[in-house]
């Protein structure tokens, strides 16, 4: 930890020691560069060559092999780690599709070829094979290549010079022999002839010579005069080093270099050759061919210098002279020989140097300075606070004068510790210790010397002459006319501190102050206020020491606080939310806010200028390596002009910029994005497993059971070491996106189906990249899951059950012709049986019948022998029971089955054999009846029959001796309890009297039958004499 901070000290060191220096020479970029080394991850300590694979990584030759960076780390490749050829390697070029081309040095002599050695590394799998094995139908052996290069003006091509080679003069070879290997990976053969030949000739034995077209040759020299092709001799006091630079009109610059200091020549129409400094920017823009220890580079540039002390300096178009290195630079950087120059196609430059590899950003400055120290006499203090825009001219309040920026130039009026202006009463009126007037014209000030409150921070036209003075200890009302003050009304709130700002808000004034936000009406009476201390919830704000206000278009308050950084807070719904550290402010002391055209809030703070983008709640912080003058601002300091400009004032002077010039610059952003890996987790062998070479070539993921645990890695490829921010939604499942700032997005089971996720990264500018990962995923039901499994498990299963029953059936139809047999003959021996046991029951019932009719026969005959009329009443009642009890017994015994009887049929039946045994009254009998169809067993049919008996004789002897109209009525019903039943017998007679003893025979017959059924019973007068029974009863017996 403690040396990663260290290298972070370092490198801003670094940066800040450049970034001084540069702003001396050029206001209109700013460069930003790192040294990356062996400590870093590079293979070795020298980077020798780089280029640029498809996918966007960088790729640099060291002297220990080979490296791809991301922007982050190196992955380095070796000879032992992935199977080079060698670690000495001599060019590698980007196939334009999938792969590198690396061909090798000799080892023993270290600048030739090895003839028969190229390897092609797969930028995806990393993969090394041969040229014949990675390409199809190559026309040419390994050991027939003498040169691989690109072109940077061809990016559909990379050129092999074949062998042989003709020897121009002493060392210098030409051929006509050059294959092209196109995107698609076909090789198409290309004869090229020289048209003009220009020789650099040193006391002829040393030569370098330039071919038209130049990749025809290669030269083995260093040092040369200069002659053409005639033998003309251009004169030079000097030998040549190599050629730099060719325009697009046939023009070389040359280089020299001797006793340590380096010259540069301009060689136009092959007959010219003219001196030049690093600061002459007569000569056209050139293209750099760098030719240093033979490693082949070209680049397009408007124009890249070096000097003596390896300073290196890049023309642009517009004649801007930016330095990438130069004297300033620490150490580090000055130790860096560089070896050859590469442009990524972001436009970053990667200068191989002797130290390393060298990064290199141009960025160009959209801030805009004024009056800043170098634009100001010295001595002066420009810390710079309010803005005022009066017709044409930008006033700039600043601690020691008032800044005039006109169309034409500006002006400094000398007046001290200003703060802001406005206009009123045709007067331009300046807040400073006191209140003043500005005249623009004749540049004078007039100081009003009125009574104030302190110093005024804030001023804003109110009425007719008058003015809103924020002053340090309270506002206050200002008249222009007669020169004083009047306290603002307060009403039943606390008076406002230091105001910072009066905001027009609908028909009244916000009053901006540091304790709270206050609404002041047209007559100047503060009407409402939020802050703290207020009780009523849609009132209470939670924010101490406010700096500004901002409400935007919806109606969000946004607060900048001096101590706690950003607020958003919405009134309507009385949420507020927090931006600080977390989302990438560098200071919680915020000044001043102002919102662009583009949703972005631009907020100055005390340590960079902030741009805030209210929709991703990204920021972006702006220091002085950015190309503001100071990274401190002030309060009060900030205007947005009518053209969107918006102005910040600070402790050295004024940052004005546009924000659609960075719109312009970063709203197009489009890097690389691509899938690094994908792995799985497999259940059945508790081992990660890489799915990414499956993935490249399947184009799509498929998670079986056993797989359904998938860690996808990505990474947008702008070779910025910085966190990136990544969103991901499952389409088809998701609604809403995923964010994560790890690049690792981890699905865990999913539900069975198919899903496309959709990955999305966001630059460094806070916009979206416009390339976006569209990832196919299936997950499919295991084959024992789908409907044609379970279809089929069914019919196998309903086949077999069906085979089942059959063979069931056989076996049943077997058994139960068995049975069949066994019941036929057990039938006949039952019948038999049962024929015997009805037999014998019959007999048993005839006997018993005889029986009751004897006894009935025989008390009738003793009936007509009796003349004691009470003995006659006992015998004939006694008669009367047996001739029940007969009826009874046949009426029960005559049916077919006796284990369970219908109730309702049997009372039935048995209340009609009883009105024919016992009428003898003159009065006809009317009986009416409710019974619910149940069964009882015998044993409770014989009780239940001998109680209604009983009851009905009772009622019919005694009950209607006085009654008209007799009823009986008779109910049988179930019970709500589902238990028991409820069996009532009722008359319509004259009741029972109280005073009889209730303990006659029949009442006892009665109460042993009950106890019989095990039912209880309950007798009682209402409107004639009423029993009623409560029988146990269940349903089984229904």
């Amino acid at each position: 930890m403690k040396k990663t901070i260290n290298n972070c000290i370092y490198i801003l060191f670094c940066l800040c020691t450049f970034y001084k220096n540069y702003a001396q020479n050029n206001n209109n970029y700013y460069v930003e560069k790192r040294l990356y080394t062996y400590k870093d991850g590079l293979s070795g300590r020298i980077a020798k060559n780089v280029t640029q694979d498809n996918n966007g990584y960088i790729w640099i030759v060291t002297n220990n092999g080979l490296c791809r960076f991301d922007g982050k780390k190196f992955i380095s490749f070796t000879q032992k780690s992935h199977g080079l050829y060698s670690n000495n390697i001599n060019t590698i070029v980007s196939d334009h599709n999938n792969a590198i081309i690396i061909s090798y040095f000799n080892d023993k002599t270290n600048f030739t070829y090895e003839p028969g050695h190229i390897d092609v590394i797969d930028i995806n799998t990393f993969k090394i094979k041969k040229l014949k094995e990675h390409y199809v139908n190559v026309p040419f052996k390994d050991s027939d290549v003498f040169e691989v290069r690109s072109d940077p003006d061809d990016t559909q091509h990379v050129y092999f010079t074949l062998k042989p080679l003709t020897n121009l003069q002493n060392m210098v070879y030409i051929t006509s022999n050059v294959m092209l290997l196109n995107k698609n990976g076909q090789f198409i053969k290309q004869t090229i002839k020289p048209t003009k030949t220009i020789k650099f000739i040193n006391n002829g034995s040393s030569i370098q010579a330039i071919l038209e077209p130049y990749y025809t040759g290669i030269n083995m020299m260093d040092k040369a005069f200069v002659v053409l092709n005639d033998s003309t001799i251009i004169s030079t006091k000097a030998n040549l080093g190599s050629v730099n630079y060719k325009d697009d009109k046939g023009g070389f610059l040359l280089d020299y270099e001797k006793d340590k200091i380096r010259k540069f020549y301009y060689l136009k129409n092959f007959s010219n050759l003219k001196e030049i400094s690093k600061t002459d920017t007569s000569f056209p823009y050139f293209t750099f061919i760098n030719r240093m220890r033979y490693y082949y580079n070209r680049l397009n540039l408007s124009g890249l210098v070096f000097n003596n002390n390896n300073s290196i300096y890049l023309f642009q178009k517009n004649k801007d002279l930016i330095p990438l290195l130069d004297s300033t630079d620490k150490e580090e950087f000055k130790k860096a020989k560089v070896q050859s120059v590469f442009k990524d196609n972001i436009g970053n430059y990667w200068l191989s140097t002797s130290e390393g590899l060298l990064k290199i950003t141009i960025t160009k400055n959209n801030f805009h300075l004024l009056f800043t120290n170098k634009q100001i006499p010295f001595g002066l203090n420009n810390s710079s606070r309010g803005f005022y825009k009066y017709k044409d001219t930008l006033l700039v309040a600043t601690s020691d004068f008032i800044g005039i920026k006109k169309p034409h130039g500006t002006k400094l009026i000398k007046s001290n510790n200003n703060f802001g202006f406005c206009e009123s009463s045709n007067k331009l009126w300046s807040s400073s210790s006191n209140i003043q007037t500005v005249n623009i014209q004749t540049e004078k000030i007039e100081n009003k010397n009125a009574k104030l409150f302190g110093e005024v921070w804030a001023i804003f036209p109110f009425k007719t002459n008058q003015l809103l003075l924020g002053c340090t200890e309270k506002p206050c009302i200002y008249n222009t006319e007669s020169n004083t003050v009047t306290n603002i009304n307060v009403g039943n709130y606390s008076s406002p501190n230091i105001t910072y700002r009066f905001l027009k808000d609908s028909q009244n004034i916000l009053i901006v102050a540091n304790n709270g936000i206050y609404t002041l009406n047209n007559q100047g009476k503060i009407i409402d206020c939020f802050n703290k201390f207020q009780k009523e919830k849609n009132k209470k704000l939670l924010v101490e020491d406010i700096n500004d206000l901002h409400i935007d278009k919806d109606g969000l308050y946004w607060i900048a606080t001096a101590f706690n950084g950003l607020y958003c807070w919405d009134r309507k719904g009385n949420t507020i939310e927090y931006f600080g550290v977390d989302n990438g402010f560098l200071s919680l002391t915020h000044y001043r806010i102002e919102e662009d055209a583009f949703n972005n809030l631009w907020i100055s703070t005390e340590f960079g200028l902030a741009k805030f983008n209210k929709n991703t709640k990204q920021v972006k912080i702006y220091t002085e390596k950015d190309g503001i003058p100071h990274n401190e601002f002030n309060r009060t300091s900030s205007f947005k002009d009518i053209d969107g400009t918006l102005y910040f004032g600070g402790l050295n002077g004024v940052t004005y910029f546009n924000p659609k010039d960075f719109i312009e610059n970063e709203g197009n952003l489009n890097y690389p994005f691509l899938v690094n890996n994908i792995s799985v987790y497999n259940s059945d062998t508790y081992l990660i497993q890489d799915e990414t070479n499956n993935y490249f070539k399947e184009k799509n993921i498929t998670l079986t059971e056993n797989k359904k645990n998938i860690s996808i890695q990505v990474l947008l490829v702008d070779l910025e070491d910085r966190t990136h921010l990544y969103a991901y939604q499952i389409a088809g499942l998701e609604k809403e996106w995923n964010y994560t700032n790890e690049g690792i997005i981890k699905l865990n089971n999913l539900p069975y189906g198919k899903y496309t996720i959709k990955i999305k990264a966001q630059c460094v500018n806070g916009s979206w990249n416009k390339t976006e990962l569209f990832i196919n995923l299936n997950v499919p039901k295991p084959f024992y899951k789908t409907w044609l499994f379970i279809i089929i498990i069914v019919a196998i299963i309903v086949i077999t059950i069906f085979l089942i029953i059959k063979q069931r059936i056989k076996s049943l139809q077997k058994q139960n012709q068995k049975l069949e047999h066994i019941v036929d003959v057990r039938t006949f021996e039952l019948r038999e049986s049962l024929a015997e046991q009805i037999a014998l029951l019959q007999e048993v019932h005839h006997r018993v019948k005889n029986n009751l009719q004897f006894t009935a026969a025989m008390l009738e005959m003793q009936l007509d022998t009796i003349n004691d009329k009470e003995n006659y009443e006992i015998l004939k009642e006694t008669s009367r029971r047996i001739n029940a009890i007969s009826l009874v017994h046949e009426m029960l015994y005559n049916k077919e089955k006796l284990e369970y009887v219908s109730v309702k049929e049997y009372l039935f039946e048995l209340i009609d054999k009883l009105k024919e045994l016992i009428y003898d009254t003159e009065e006809k009998i009317k009986f009416e009846t409710e019974i619910d169809d149940v069964k009882f067993n015998i044993t409770n049919c014989v009780a239940i029959g001998m109680i209604t008996s009983e009851i009905i004789s009772n009622t019919i002897k005694y009950a209607f001796n006085e009654s008209t109209n007799p009823l009986i009525t008779i109910k049988l019903s179930v019970n709500n309890d589902q238990k028991s039943l409820l069996y009532s017998i009722a008359d319509n007679g004259k009741g029972m009297p109280e005073t009889i003893e209730k303990k006659g025979l029949g009442l006892r017959l009665i109460d042993i039958f009950s106890r019989q059924m095990g039912a209880s019973y309950e007798m009682k007068n209402n409107n004639g004499l009423l029993y009623t029974f409560k029988i146990p009863y269940t349903l089984n017996e229904n």
